[in-house]
């Protein structure tokens, strides 16, 4: 019951948009989440100390609002969607037979 009452006050809005969230978006809204196109590996030419690196979605409005969300304004639970969306790209594609790192890009 509390929890009706501080979202009634305070209701949960999309990271991206700004709209009111539904009682099954936890994050971002349907809409701003459907936009996010996941991406492939790219190959690297030789000049680089890596084979490929993947991005794990194609940088939009979406994407960029969130990355600045997470980055700027440390809105943690943006890492824990990010995590999410991760786990499953990397479970329908499985883009690394051998993985050395991950590494965030500023």
């Amino acid at each position: 019951m509390l929890d009706n009452l501080v979202n009634l006050l305070f209701p949960k809005t999309c990271f991206s948009c700004e709209i009111r969230l539904l009682k099954n978006e936890k994050t971002i809204c349907t809409k701003c989440e459907n936009s996010l196109q996941f991406l492939s590996e790219m190959p690297l030419n030789n000049n680089f100390h890596f084979d490929k690196i993947v991005s794990l979605f194609q940088f939009n409005s979406v994407s960029r609002k969130l990355i600045h969300a997470l980055k700027y304004d440390e809105i943690k639970i943006i890492s824990q969607f990010f995590a999410e969306k991760f786990k499953i790209y990397y479970n329908l594609n499985y883009p690394f037979k051998e993985i050395d790192f991950i590494a965030p890009v500023p």
